[in-house]
């Protein structure tokens, strides 16, 4: 059954209450948000477990393929077939043959979805401006975004952990392979991929996973090792015994409003150069507890 690209309605006309009331401060606000099952994949590795968060925020039409290619029992079997040192894992088919290839009804090459038009109801909370790499920089919910007022468009932020569809030099040439960033946010990718999520949980899996060399900018050989997917399900779907429920800081909670706080003033006693006052975003995301 295809999914809907508007899954997390629900959920969002609940966060919107927690994350937009105008009336409210910090002090009303509760430190940590549930994270839906119905925006968590579970893939399960030969080196672990990745969980990741889906969102439609930014490129709805990529979270619904992927929802729906986990759905069908794509990804199942397949390859993480490029492994980049400090930079990403890629998976999925890493070439289609009509006659040998997965056979999918959700086989579709996507429109690019690289940003958005800032919509009326928009969510963005400003953490930095100006900033380095966007003129405008804070969260959408609770992912890290870009804004641009002058061209009216968000996006999402290349942070450590991001989920995006992989494509090839033209834009609308993403359809299964799908990367994580593992290494340094590589902010050069904003505004030029689609975004649909980012693992909430299991990084130290991504980051086992055996690298490949840089001479094939790190495409594994069919011969060498690689990580397999053994599976990927929905969270809705998932076992459970196996359902994990993690909680997210609340942007707009005194927790984390202190957090930046403290980021921008650097106390204490071990810092000889307390900053300038300025915040990345990527280092200072809501952070994630079960």
């Amino acid at each position: 059954m295809q999914l809907s690209a508007k899954f997390t309605i629900l959920c969002s006309v609940v966060m919107s209450s927690l994350l937009m009331s105008p009336k409210s401060n910090a002090s009303d606000q509760p430190d940590y948000i549930e994270i839906p099952q119905q925006e968590l994949v579970y893939m399960h590795t030969s080196k672990g477990m990745l969980v990741m968060q889906i969102t439609d925020i930014q490129s709805p039409n990529a979270a619904n393929q992927f929802k729906n290619l986990v759905k069908e029992g794509f990804y199942n079997g397949l390859d993480i077939y490029r492994v980049v040192d400090g930079f990403v894992i890629q998976g999925g088919e890493q070439e289609f043959d009509p006659q040998t290839g997965k056979q999918s009804k959700f086989r579709n090459n996507l429109k690019a979805e690289f940003t958005r038009q800032i919509p009326e109801n928009s969510q963005f909370m400003s953490v930095q401006s100006p900033a380095l790499l966007a003129p405008e920089e804070g969260l959408i919910g609770t992912f890290p975004a870009g804004r641009d007022k002058q061209t009216k468009e968000e996006w999402l932020l290349h942070c450590p952990g991001t989920v995006a569809m992989a494509r090839n030099n033209e834009p609308d040439t993403s359809s299964t392979e799908f990367y994580v960033t593992i290494g340094h946010a590589p902010r050069h990718l904003d505004r030029n991929m689609s975004v649909f999520g980012r693992v909430i949980d299991g990084m130290t899996a991504a980051q086992a996973m055996h690298r490949g060399p840089m001479s094939t900018n790190g495409v594994i050989d069919k011969d060498q090792p690689r990580t397999k997917i053994l599976s990927a399900v929905l969270g809705n779907d998932q076992t459970a015994n196996l359902k994990v429920n993690y909680k997210i800081e609340n942007p707009r909670g005194k927790k984390y409003q202190d957090r930046l706080a403290n980021a921008r003033s650097n106390p204490g006693p071990f810092l000889v150069y307390p900053g300038n006052g300025n915040v990345d975003v990527c280092y200072q995301r809501p952070r994630i507890i079960k």
